[in-house]
């Protein structure tokens, strides 16, 4: 067994830690599709969100898949689809997404 870095065995990360969480991480081919966008006029367009809707549904090999705002509404969708309701009981991580229970008070 290896020694931990901490009693001098090899580091697991060895790349400078300035630029790892740099945020956001965006990419040209991003940066040209929010610009294309933009210039369109189309931000409140649904086209857009159908043709992710239907590439995403395509790459997770599923028929449907449904764009949602924020993870706050796609939770909130989920609890509705699997019928959560008063009384429910939500198990959760103790460190986790603040819209949970936002969402859940709304699931009622």
């Amino acid at each position: 067994m290896s020694e931990l870095a901490i009693f001098g065995g090899m580091k697991a990360v060895t790349k400078d830690p300035s630029d790892m969480f740099l945020w956001p991480i965006i990419t040209n081919e991003e940066q040209e599709a929010v610009l294309k966008v933009l210039h369109d006029r189309s931000m409140s367009n649904t086209d857009i969100t159908t043709e992710f809707e239907r590439q995403f549904a395509k790459w997770q090999k599923l028929k449907y898949a449904l764009g949602y705002c924020n993870g706050t509404m796609a939770l909130l969708a989920a609890m509705y689809a699997v019928g959560l309701g008063a009384g429910d009981e939500i198990i959760s991580p103790s460190l986790s997404y603040c819209g949970l229970p936002c969402g859940s008070q709304r699931a009622r």
